[in-house]
């Protein structure tokens, strides 16, 4: 079966902060081991497939329900928990519906009715679907993977240090508090002063300050994508264009989304090599991907409204 390859050069509008895992309070950065050209072997950040992979799906289910006309009815989308799971993390195995058939009329209505999910797969009616669209690991672009043009790995990770402070120090927020709790916070402190004077154990201190770190990578970082598909139909290859399009206008990677992390863009958008260094500069308008293929797309979801609504309304997922 062919299939096309979609490289992306991605920059780091702001620093992404993707973690494997913690060691004491410190988040450790997501890291996966590959040769290197000299035949040695590193371990060079990622951002991680499943994570570029749930944000495709969560953009192309929104992309879907908002071209049928579903996010526009005063009452909402109306999902059912069904629904909603198979829309945006592909559903679940259950009990209930029949694995072991899966008809092809079934197939074709679901697939027709919610192309998003041709393209990712999902599970419905405890049927396993796959989908037609491979995501690699987000790679940093360093000079271990990409030569001389770019930073050692280790010169573009940001050590980070944030504290927690309790509220219940501040004066101007302790006028909040109920009588009962200003008088339990006031023994609490004045069990700490106590206990340093007299050597006795501190009462324990819940609202202490709590130190914590986090690795980032730093915004204008350059990194490496790759979206594989098989043979796609006209409505699934403008479903994956305008899904790449609004994935790479709103979605942000990563962790401390709360804090302006995880903010990309692309720069290059190729199905060759890697562009030189002077061509990672120039703007990718991504957003001309959903243009070819917009008019069809639209027409082809409001035909669907109806088969859609009635979908998600039964769907076991």
């Amino acid at each position: 079966m062919p299939s096309t390859t979609l490289r992306f050069i991605v920059e780091a509008v702001s620093p992404i902060s993707h973690a494997e895992g913690v060691q004491g309070n410190h988040s450790v950065c997501m890291t996966r081991k590959r040769r290197l050209p000299n035949g040695s072997i590193e371990r060079i950040p990622v951002v991680s497939s499943d994570t570029m992979r749930h944000g495709l799906r969560e953009c192309g289910a929104e992309i879907c329900l908002g071209l049928a006309g579903l996010l526009d009815r005063p009452e909402g989308a109306q999902l059912t928990e069904s629904a909603l799971r198979l829309l945006f993390s592909g559903g679940m195995l259950t009990k209930r519906g029949d694995a072991a058939v899966v008809r092809l009329d079934r197939w074709r209505e679901i697939c027709g009715s919610l192309p998003i999910l041709s393209l990712l797969g999902g599970c419905v009616d405890s049927m396993m679907i796959p989908g037609k669209v491979r995501v690699s690991d987000m790679t940093l672009l360093c000079a271990e993977t990409a030569g001389e043009a770019f930073q050692p790995w280790r010169e573009q990770l940001d050590f980070v240090q944030r504290v927690r402070f309790d509220p219940t120090r501040d004066p101007r927020k302790q006028k909040y508090l109920s009588q009962a709790a200003l008088a339990s916070v006031d023994n609490r402190l004045l069990g700490k002063e106590t206990a340093r004077t007299s050597g006795e154990k501190a009462p324990e201190d819940p609202g202490r300050p709590m130190p914590h770190s986090f690795d980032a990578i730093c915004a204008g970082s350059q990194w490496e994508w790759e979206v594989t598909h098989d043979s796609l139909s006209d409505v699934e290859s403008a479903t994956l264009n305008a899904t790449l399009a609004l994935f790479f206008h709103s979605w942000r990677v990563g962790g401390k989304k709360g804090t302006g992390h995880g903010q990309i863009r692309a720069v290059s958008a190729e199905s060759v090599s890697l562009p030189r260094l002077s061509e990672l500069r120039v703007d990718c308008d991504v957003s001309a991907l959903s243009v070819n293929g917009k008019t069809l797309l639209e027409s082809h979801m409001l035909a669907q409204r109806d088969s859609l609504v009635a979908l998600l309304a039964t769907v076991v997922s």
